[in-house]
């Protein structure tokens, strides 16, 4: 039946119909990679933020490693001093010992 159909049309109209079909898919895969276009878009802008963020942290983490090297160098001096203080107490004490 559909060579009979086929047969009965004119060579040119089914041509034309074939090239109508062709189009029609053509249609429907530039339709597709729109689709697709738009989703990789989408991730594009996610990935944007994403890297901010990123930025952001790595920013916070610079401060803290900056500043627990000062905190770091504050206790080493605390430490200096109380060790000094300790030194001084036991020298008075055994000082005061002898006398």
């Amino acid at each position: 039946m559909l060579m009979q159909t086929m047969e009965e049309r004119p060579t040119s109209k089914q041509v034309d119909d074939l090239k109508e079909r062709m189009d029609e898919r053509f249609d429907l895969v530039d339709a597709r990679f729109e689709l697709v276009d738009r989703r990789f878009e989408e991730i594009d802008r996610r990935s944007e933020l994403v890297d901010k963020r990123f930025e952001q942290m790595d920013k916070r983490f610079g401060n803290l490693e900056t500043d627990v090297r000062e905190i770091r160098g504050e206790l080493k001096s605390i430490q200096r001093t109380l060790l000094y203080g300790f030194i001084t107490l036991a020298g008075i004490i055994a000082g005061f010992q002898l006398s």
